[in-house]
């Protein structure tokens, strides 16, 4: 997006500590966590530095809108 001239804006949703996915399945049942091709638990971060050097480098703005935010 830099070569092309579009500023790129970021928002930061989540912790750095990470966190798990919670899924209701299509039957309705009861909440469960994301679970990966191997039945691992799924657990997403977030990554603010990407983020932010993102925004930075195209001169776009990062936001951070999580609970650490």
């Amino acid at each position: 997006m830099k070569a092309a001239g579009i500023p790129v804006s970021a928002l930061g949703i989540g912790t750095v500590q990470g966190a798990t996915i919670p899924v209701v399945d299509e039957g309705g049942g009861g909440p469960s966590v994301k679970r990966d091709e191997h039945g691992a638990i799924v657990t997403t971060r977030l990554e603010e530095e990407s983020l932010r050097s993102i925004a930075s480098e195209t001169g776009g703005t990062y936001l951070a809108a999580g609970p650490e935010g």
